[in-house]
């Protein structure tokens, strides 16, 4: 009963923004006087150097400079009823609709990305439509070396946070660019600033690949629990919309 009810408290470490709107808050897009992305940005400190560079320009400035980008995604919740109501609870998206239809369009994800000039971090507001928001911050934590990830939830900042290694991979499907993606792998967790050990914590474990023109990526993210298995995972791709490229061009 102890773990059902950590379980379900730890619902929301995904948890739905705060009902304020995201173009109220006051981040603003900054690069480098060298016109890369700002040194201080938790994916540029979280990421090897030499792998840093084989990102595709736009996929980075995404992810440490703000920008914008959307597309479809197939979702499939977990199989078991508990699972299902930890996903709900915790604001996370509904699966994808099984039919045959061509007209039947589906899930789309809109994500935007802002650098926070006076910290360092990235603001990120996801809108899985059609009514379903996550809204959170990305910093960098010196002492364990992590991109955290901390989410708010019931407009109540950082309610839960997640720290992930980035780890660079080779993209298998742009050989020719020699373009890398990465993965994010939950390594600590946190609700209330309070440590949760990750066999009790949801973890949400995934990895983007870059699309060939470099404009767009594969994402696949898995959230799961060590005793409920799989609560929610999404795969789909998303591509820059245009004009939200923030940095420069090879």
């Amino acid at each position: 009963m102890i773990t059902l009810i950590m379980s379900l408290n730890l619902r929301i470490s995904l948890g739905c923004s705060s009902l304020r709107s995201f173009s109220q808050t006051r981040f603003l897009t900054r690069k480098s006087s060298s016109g890369q992305p700002d040194p201080r940005s938790p994916f540029v400190r979280a990421i090897d150097p030499n792998s840093l560079l084989k990102i595709p320009p736009g996929m980075l400035a995404f992810h440490a400079t703000g920008g914008h980008c959307e597309g479809p995604l197939l979702v499939n919740r977990g199989k078991n009823v508990i699972a299902d109501i930890v996903a709900t609870l915790g604001c996370l998206p509904q699966s994808s609709p099984v039919t045959t239809s061509e007209a039947c369009t589906p899930p789309i994800v809109e994500v935007t990305s802002s650098f926070c000039a006076a910290t360092g971090g990235v603001q990120w507001h996801r809108m899985f439509w059609p009514s379903l928001s996550l809204e959170s911050r990305w910093y960098f934590d010196e002492p364990s070396q992590l991109a955290i990830d901390s989410f708010t939830y019931l407009g109540i900042r950082d309610f839960a946070a997640f720290g992930f290694a980035l780890e660079p991979e080779d993209a298998p499907h742009t050989p020719d660019s020699g373009f890398v993606g990465f993965r994010h792998v939950t390594k600590k967790a946190w609700i209330l600033g309070v440590p949760v050990p990750l066999a009790l914590s949801l973890v949400a474990d995934g990895v983007s690949m870059p699309h060939e023109d470099g404009l767009g990526w594969r994402v696949e993210v898995c959230v799961e629990h060590a005793l409920l298995g799989t609560i929610v995972e999404y795969l789909g791709d998303v591509r820059l919309l245009p004009g939200e490229v923030s940095a420069p061009q090879n």
